[in-house]
Formats: structure tokens, C-alpha cells, sequence
């Protein structure tokens, strides 16, 4: 959909770099990109088409870039994304989509178009499956009422090289916690606002990394909470970062084997 730092969008970018014998082309319907360099791809493509309402628009556009680049491989990512590829990638080319969490606890999946749109396009061009988990497998044709063939679990992966690096030791005098993730609903920090409310006395922090629709309700229930939790937004230098903290934290709703 974009290149925003999720957890999907990392993943590609990380697996970009040991594909280099190919000719990876890399197409986006929105032009967020918080990579920048860090993308290694022979060509960035956008659509801008980000609204599902010019999902229409996007299938052309994305029909007329597999016409002129006749790929080998089509590999989509995240629902609307996948619903372009599907409809746009035609039965001689292989198709592959990821699922890369449990979608019984997504939001997009609450609202029924999504979920008719997905079966939708899947039944008019079946996808080998790919999950990050065998629950995120399981689940996505349980909900969607598919019959579960031509799919795959392929666990999510970390480059352990990328966290040799100790920038400093955490601080003695207090307890430093961090989490990392989109701020969203399901990713459940509001758990650790109300937890928080029970250590207001102790020495003790938590920094909460990444941005997200739900900015603006986690700052006004810590404010009003008057907890020592901090949002301090996206960074890319998180390989880094988390050897300074004592306890790293995950109170998701979605413990598919999350890329965090």
C-alpha cells in the first residue's frame, strides 16, 4: 500500500537487499515513504491511487505495468493492495499474497466490504497464500469462509546483525520499558496506560515507538492519566535504540508472530 514503517512494510525492505540477482520493481498506491535509501529496488513505482474508491483506477494502472514489465512474480501486501493485484495480474503469472496478521483481529476486517472484497477477488483469482503464522493462516480462511488450499506459513524474520550494536547501557537509577508499533487499537496500548496508573509512585518509564490513527487518543489518556509513558514517534534507528531500555513490552491483541 505504501512504505509507511510497519511491520509488512519492514519486512520487504529487509528482503529486498538478498534479492539483488533479480529485477525487483516495487509499486506503492499511496506515496508515503519513510525508507527513503533504505529501499534497495531497481524501480519505485506509485499509482497514487491510496483510496479504495479509486481501487478501480489502480487495477488499470496496475494492468498496464504488468503489460509493459511482463514480471516473472507478482507478490502483493495488505489488503487493498492485494485486491489490486488480484485483479490485475493475469492466470499466466504466478501470484503470491501475504497475510501478515491473525485478520479476526484487524480493523479493516471488522468493516464487511473488506471482508467481501477479499473473498471476492480471491475466488476471481486464487492466490498462493503466504501467512507470517499458522494462526494468521488458519484465521484468514476461517473468517473469509474459503477453502484453505495452495497456502504456506512462512515465519517473520529479524536480521540479528542489524542489533550487534550496543549504543549505551540502560540507567541504573530507574526502570526504562519501550514497545514498538503502529498506534492502533488492536495493537492494545491502552492496556499499558491503565497498567501504568498502578506505578505512578515507582521509578519506572515506558517510551511507546511509532505513529499511527490513534496519536492523538493515546497523548490525551496518558495526559489525563498523568502516567509516565512518552510517545516519541517513528525513527528509523530502532536496532539501536532498544539495547538502552531494561524490559522490552507487547501488549498486542495480535500476537501472530509480529514483526516486533
Amino acid at each position: 500500500y505504501n512504505l509507511g514503517r510497519g511491520g509488512a512494510e519492514t519486512m520487504l525492505v529487509g528482503v529486498l537487499p538478498e534479492l539483488q540477482e533479480y529485477r525487483n520493481i516495487v509499486v506503492t498506491l499511496s506515496p508515503v515513504n519513510y525508507f527513503e535509501d533504505e529501499l534497495v529496488c531497481d524501480e519505485l513505482i506509485c499509482l497514487n491511487e491510496p483510496s479504495l474508491l479509486t481501487l478501480p483506477r489502480a487495477v488499470f494502472k496496475l494492468k498496464k505495468l504488468v503489460q509493459k514489465y511482463k514480471p516473472d512474480l507478482v507478490h502483493s501486501h495488505l489488503p487493498q493492495s492485494n485486491f489490486a493485484a488480484r485483479l490485475s495480474t493475469p492466470a499466466g503469472i504466478p501470484l503470491i499474497t501475504t497475510i501478515h496478521t491473525a485478520i479476526s483481529e484487524a480493523v479493516d476486517y471488522k468493516k464487511k466490504y473488506i471482508r467481501f472484497l477479499d473473498r471476492f477477488t480471491y475466488k476471481y483469482r486464487p492466490s498462493k497464500i503466504v501467512a507470517v503464522s499458522k494462526q494468521a493462516l488458519n484465521d484468514y480462511f476461517t473468517v473469509l469462509k474459503l477453502k484453505q488450499e495452495n497456502a504456506v506459513v512462512i515465519y517473520t524474520f529479524v536480521d540479528p546483525k542489524r542489533f550487534s550494536t550496543i549504543s549505551k547501557m540502560p540507567a541504573e537509577d530507574k526502570i526504562e520499558l519501550v514497545t514498538i508499533g503502529s498506534l492502533r487499537r488492536n495493537k492494545n496500548f491502552q492496556y499499558l496506560i491503565e497498567a501504568f496508573k498502578f506505578l505512578k509512585d515507582e521509578n519506572i518509564q515506558l517510551d511507546i515507538y511509532g505513529q499511527g490513527p490513534a496519536y492523538d487518543e493515546l497523548q490525551h489518556a496518558i495526559e489525563e492519566a498523568g502516567v509516565n509513558i512518552y510517545l516519541k514517534g517513528q525513527v528509523s534507528n530502532i536496532p539501536e535504540l532498544l539495547p538502552t531500555y531494561h524490559v522490552f513490552v507487547m501488549p498486542s491483541h495480535s500476537p501472530s508472530n509480529l514483526l516486533s
